[in-house]
């Protein structure tokens, strides 16, 4: 039994906290309520377990925790040495005696498969104190990229992934800049009135509001899904954050295809997915014989996973999604022609290819109008996506990322996703989440980091917990803000990391060290004490009325999303009418601050019988005057749409499935559409 005195007040044994700790698992936090949280016992052994710590029970963590530090002594090398802007890099070598230690050297292979060879004696050494370990500061600097130096001490070797890295990613191009925000499923033209939208309607978009002067136009992620079975339409649960979705691919376009397209949804229902997806499908395979066979070949050679993708995607079709039934053999040594349908493997290498194809052209198109293709990156991967078998060891199936408790979702949220390894995603350098990133990069202008905390730390869920009974584990961040701003710089693309809800302080700090703007939502900064009732917004920030996780900007002010709320059973009918009440207030004194600043006309009302569009025009132009880099307005929000396109931690059937309300080539005739961003572009100093 352990005894009071190896015990905390929380529970927790000191050595079990002790092994957390060893492990990068966190046994407390701050919550949203500003009080300190502790992680459970069980808690801490399910991550711990599910991490590869050899525990099976509380009391088995003297014994882990003595095989831990023993395991991280014997490594000559960290596998990850990040080395910042242009000094020279230094290797950390560790040796159980550092006055026994043998000559060292150390030999570097650059990515762009060159080799220099350099001896210990050629280095600046300094011991590095409280540790038996030396580092090598090396005699010159190397470029940027991913190396690799091995370090040979006598018989022992190891290597480390070194990352030379810009400190800083690269600032968006134009200073005050703004943009507009749309899910490409939601997008139709009058003569395109098909659903889902496609790359051909986000086009459309872009000119029309490149004529009043937007220099972005954003999306939700367009990333592979499961759109038949299993059938998961969320966009933040994709198969593969390396590939595209094919549903939004302009079939009209396709060799051989017709020039319109059938209506599935009218703008008054949901968008079905099932039935646009099996459409979809059927034109590309009818087009796929007519395809250039050298482009597509260049394609595939650029792109040689794609064929791995595609032959993942033929056995689901024939074998289910569960591919922990699936022979273990296939992920290592491929999936063997006679196990899935050549028919099917061409399709997915094909439909790659042209919506690769098609989301280059679109982002090329948005170049030579000075304007930046604005994507999403999600936190995670469906956990019978292609990313999670691809990558075997480095997703943990035993445990789920979520969040713990806060002021919108008291008994937390369990998303479902497998989360990275941390260590394991180390040994290549974080291969993986490079390619991800480099693959967006090739066409976006500008990338959102959805969560971005994940760099820092995520909530592991063990498996038959409550989301409430889990525990934060720490990632590497300087490594993977490396491989960030290492991407950013190649491509020239500028990056959003999404800081909102309770983040740690040194979260935000990363954030500007490193050339990353975070993001300023109104509905979040309302301080009817500011001037015109809004918070600030930091230099280099995006900042915007909502997101695609709130309500609209109409649904905020109008009580609407309230309502919402309790018809999903998220808020009681009581707590919604204080709510409300305190909406009301809040309506009436942001009013009042926003006549103060002289951005309302004075006797146009107290809060509750205001115009709503002026309002809305009143704060885009409050945030167009400010020191936000970006500017992002949702294209709802400018007909006072009330109905949200998600609501976080419900499965309801709306959700991602909402159609805009008007085509894009009826905007300009939607009253006050086009007066509100010309108000917005002037505010941003514009013509």
């Amino acid at each position: 039994m352990t005894s009071t005195a190896t015990r905390r007040r929380d529970g927790v044994p000191r050595p079990l906290r002790a092994l957390a700790k060893a492990w990068g698992v966190t046994a407390s936090y701050t919550g949203s309520d500003g009080r300190r949280h502790h992680a459970s016992r069980d808690a801490l052994v399910g991550v711990l377990r599910a991490l590869g710590a050899p525990i099976e029970r509380a009391e088995d963590a003297t014994d882990a925790l003595r095989a831990r530090h023993a395991s991280v002594a014997a490594e000559l090398v960290e596998p990850v040495t990040v080395s910042w802007g242009t000094r020279a890099p230094v290797v950390a070598v560790r040796s159980p005696s550092i006055d026994a230690t043998p000559p060292i050297v150390l030999t570097i292979a650059l990515d762009d498969g060159s080799t220099r060879t350099v001896r210990g004696e050629d280095c600046t050494v300094e011991d590095v104190p409280g540790v038996p370990a030396r580092r090598f500061t090396l005699p010159e600097r190397l470029p940027y990229g991913a190396h690799t130096v091995t370090a040979s001490a006598g018989p022992s070797e190891a290597s480390t992934r070194l990352l030379c890295a810009p400190r800083r990613a690269v600032a968006f191009a134009t200073a005050r800049a703004w943009g507009v925000f749309a899910p490409v499923y939601a997008l139709r033209t009058t003569s395109h009135d098909a659903l889902p939208g496609d790359f051909g309607d986000l086009d459309a978009l872009a000119r029309f509001v490149s004529g009043l002067g937007a220099t972005v136009v954003g999306t939700l992620p367009v990333l592979a899904a499961f759109l038949d079975e299993p059938f998961e339409p969320s966009p933040y649960s994709p198969v593969s954050r390396r590939f595209w979705n094919e549903l939004y691919v302009d079939t009209s376009r396709l060799p051989g295809s017709p020039r319109s397209r059938a209506p599935v949804a009218r703008p008054d229902a949901l968008v079905d997915f099932r039935t646009a997806f099996a459409r979809t499908r059927a034109a590309l395979e009818t087009a796929a014989p007519n395809a250039d066979p050298d482009a597509l070949g260049a394609f595939l050679e650029r792109r040689p996973d794609t064929e791995r993708y595609a032959r993942f995607r033929a056995a689901v079709e024939r074998h289910g999604a569960d591919s922990t039934r699936w022979p273990a053999a296939w992920r290592t040594e491929g999936i063997p022609d006679g196990a899935v349908d050549p028919r099917a493997v061409a399709y997915h290498r094909y439909a790659q290819f042209v919506a690769d194809a098609q989301l280059g052209e679109l982002a090329a198109g948005l170049r030579e109008r000075g304007q930046a293709l604005y994507l999403d990156f999600p936190l995670g991967t469906h956990r019978d996506g292609f990313d999670v078998w691809d990558a075997g060891d480095l997703f943990v199936r035993d445990a789920s990322v979520g969040a713990p408790p806060d002021d919108f979702f008291s008994s937390g949220q369990n998303w479902g996703f497998p989360p990275v390894h941390p260590e394991i995603s180390r040994i290549d350098g974080h291969a993986h989440l490079a390619a991800c990133i480099e693959h967006h990069l090739t066409h976006a202008g500008l990338l959102r980091i959805d969560h971005v905390m994940g760099l820092h730390r995520l909530w592991w869920v063990p498996p038959d917990h409550e989301p409430t009974d889990g525990a934060y584990v720490r990632y590497p961040a300087d490594e993977l803000y490396a491989r960030l701003t290492l991407a950013s710089t190649r491509h020239g693309a500028a990056l959003i990391g999404e800081n909102l809800g309770t983040v740690p302080p040194e979260v935000h700090r990363s954030l500007r060290r490193h050339g990353l703007g975070g993001m300023h939502v109104v509905q979040f900064e309302v301080d009817t004490d500011a001037v015109g009732g809004v918070r600030s917004t930091a230099r280099g920030s995006l900042s915007a009325l909502d997101t695609h996780d709130t309500a609209t900007f109409a649904g905020f002010w109008t009580g609407a999303a309230i309502a919402e709320r309790v018809r999903l059973g998220l808020e009681s009918a009581d707590d919604a009418e204080r709510d409300q009440k305190e909406r009301a207030e809040l309506r009436h004194r942001l009013v009042v601050a926003l006549r103060d600043a002289g951005l309302l006309a004075r006797g146009a009302g107290d809060g509750s019988d205001i115009d709503a569009s002026a309002v809305m025009r009143a704060l885009l132009e409050l945030i167009g005057r400010s020191d936000a880099s970006i500017i992002l307005v949702a294209l709802e929000d400018l007909w006072l749409e009330t109905a949200a396109q998600n609501t976080p931690g419900t499965q309801a059937a709306e959700n991602w499935r909402r159609p805009a309300a008007h085509a894009i080539d009826e905007l300009a005739g939607v009253p006050g559409l086009v007066e509100t961003l010309r108000r917005l572009d002037a505010a941003r100093g514009g013509s």
